[in-house]
Parts: structure tokens; C-alpha cells; sequence
């Protein structure tokens, strides 16, 4: 079998895995290619061509990171047979570029437990395109504590019953950008849009005076200032160029192009962020630390974030 036939095996065996998992939860987190399955097994097969290495394990992490939010121990136990045999086929696939590591491996002694008795909340803020995402998802396997992305908007829409399907996230609200990708708000501050504002502002409360957990975005910082929640935030960035070419690896699009959608995204956000907080998104002296991520890269910002955590939570403290 030729690699372009192996890319689309291997494509076609993570898009299923994904399926089932986002069946099983119910979480728009877990279903990381919501096209139709002709569609999203090509763009699989293109991030395969792209950066085997990373690709497979940024989604291998996100995975394991869903399925350990299942409350079933049979559905567990079948999706778990599944991601395992998935393990093997992606190490004999490419045993010499892609060294596997189990996402659902114990944390390794280097790094250490969250401290028993300490409610532990981390809050990222992120450029568009500075692997963000990626940081927030490897830093959740890392110390088991709760991811919250889009599934808190998901909650939101619950609450209204309205389809979050037909409602577009603000964080990635891009005006006259593609409409799979970036579907159109109601306009910022109509009775719509702060509805499910301050219902996802409770939402957060919630989680975060009963979990440790990590927001990714969501204006959560914010949130836990007014409450007088601690929490650790870190603001996440990289220079434009950098996350231009992020933009073409992850969508195949031209310069200019993924260009103009980073700055029209950097622009939605900082928006939506003064509108209901009153601040300046991005300002340093908001957050507890600003990071590079194409100075550390994925894995040296989530290093640098636990020393952190570490530092602030330890026992002592």
C-alpha cells in the first residue's frame, strides 16, 4: 500500500474513533471534524501529509482527554479496546517518525500531582493560530484536571434549546469567512448574543466553584475576577508570521488569505472581550504570564504552565 492509500486508511480509522466518541459524549469537544465523513477524512488525510508526528499525537491526546469524561465503564471499556487498537495501527504505521505515547498513560514522575485539598483552575487566553488549543488540551492530560472549551457554549445552547449547530462560537467569528468554519453572531451586544453570554457566565461559576478545571478562552479570567475565584491565567500569542503558517498547515489556504482570517478572529475577540469585561484583551498586566508558544512550542508552554501551577499551588501555599 502506497503512503497516499495509507494516509486515507489511517484517516478513515480516526474519524470513526472520533465519531463514536463524540457519540458517546455528546461534546462538541470530541468531534474534531464535524464535516460528513468524505469530507473530513480527506482534511485528515491532508494534516496526516502535512506533520504526521504532531498531528497524531495532538489527536491521540484529545481523544483519551474525552473519553475520560465518560460516566459508563462498558462504554468506556469498548471505546478504550478501540483507542488501543488505534495505538498500534498508527505504530506500525510510521514506527520511525511517530514514537508512540499513550494518551491515557499515568502522569509521568516528573510531574507531579495537584496537591490534595486545592481547587486548581487554570484560565487561557490565546492569539488565533498560536496553538492554543493544542497547549490547553496536552496541559489537561498532563494534570487530569477538566478541559472546557466550546463545551461551554454547548451547555448555553442547551439551556435555550437552540442548536449549536446554527450558532457560531464569537471567539471564531469571522465576517464574510468561509461559513463552515466561521458562521455569523448575532450582532455583538443584541439581546441573543448577551443571553447566552451570561448564561455561559453562570455556567463557568458553576464548574469552577466545583471542579479544577481549565477554560480555554470564554472571558473566564474575567469571570473569576469578579467572583473572586482563584485561578492561574496565562495570556498565549506568537508572532503573526508564525501563526500564518499554522493557519496554511491546518487549512491548506494561501497566505493572504490566512492572513486576513487571524486578524479578523484577533479582532472579534478583543471586541467581544471589551464589550463585556472592560478591559483591553491582551493587556500583560491582566494575567499572571505572557507566553511565546513559537519560542517553547506546544510542549515547552505546557511545561512552563505546571511549573506555575506547582509554584502557586503548592502544599505549603
Amino acid at each position: 500500500m502506497n503512503e497516499k492509500k495509507q494516509d486515507k486508511a489511517l484517516a478513515a480509522k480516526i474519524y470513526e474513533l472520533d465519531n463514536q466518541i463524540y457519540q458517546a459524549t455528546g461534546s462538541t469537544l470530541g468531534k474534531v471534524f464535524p464535516a460528513s465523513r468524505t469530507i473530513s477524512v480527506n482534511q485528515i488525510a491532508k494534516l496526516l501529509n502535512q506533520d504526521k508526528n504532531q498531528f497524531l499525537k495532538n489527536e491521540l491526546i484529545l481523544l483519551s482527554n474525552m473519553m475520560k469524561t465518560l460516566k459508563d465503564p462498558g462504554e468506556y471499556e469498548k471505546l478504550l479496546t478501540a483507542y488501543r487498537q488505534l495505538e498500534q495501527e498508527i505504530a506500525s504505521y510510521d514506527p520511525k517518525a511517530y514514537h508512540l505515547t499513550s494518551g491515557l498513560e499515568a502522569i509521568s514522575g516528573a510531574c507531579p500531582v495537584i496537591p490534595q485539598g486545592k481547587r486548581v483552575i487554570v484560565c487561557i487566553s490565546r492569539q488565533y493560530g498560536c496553538r492554543g488549543q493544542e497547549v490547553g488540551l496536552l496541559l489537561a492530560k498532563r494534570t487530569h484536571l477538566t478541559y472546557y472549551d466550546k463545551d461551554i457554549l454547548s451547555m448555553a445552547c442547551q439551556e435555550y434549546n437552540l442548536d449549536e449547530n446554527e450558532v457560531s462560537d464569537y471567539n471564531d467569528s469571522v465576517p464574510d469567512a468561509e461559513p463552515s468554519r466561521f458562521p455569523r453572531l448575532p450582532k455583538l451586544g443584541s439581546v441573543s448574543h448577551d443571553a447566552l453570554y451570561f448564561k455561559e457566565r453562570k455556567i463557568i461559576k458553576n464548574i469552577a466553584e466545583n471542579e479544577n478545571c481549565i477554560f480555554l478562552g470564554r472571558c473566564a479570567d474575567h469571570i473569576l475576577d469578579k467572583l473572586h475565584i482563584p485561578h492561574l491565567s496565562v495570556y498565549l500569542c506568537a508572532p503573526l508570521e508564525k501563526r500564518i503558517q499554522v493557519e496554511i498547515s491546518r487549512f491548506d489556504v494561501s497566505a493572504v488569505q490566512a492572513k486576513k482570517t487571524i486578524l479578523q478572529v484577533d479582532r472579534s475577540r478583543q471586541a467581544f472581550y471589551k464589550y463585556y469585561t472592560d478591559r483591553t484583551w491582551g493587556n500583560p498586566e491582566l494575567y499572571n504570564a505572557c507566553l511565546n508558544t513559537s519560542i517553547y512550542g506546544v510542549e515547552g508552554t505546557v511545561e512552563l504552565i505546571e511549573n506555575m501551577i506547582h509554584m502557586r499551588y503548592q502544599p505549603s501555599a
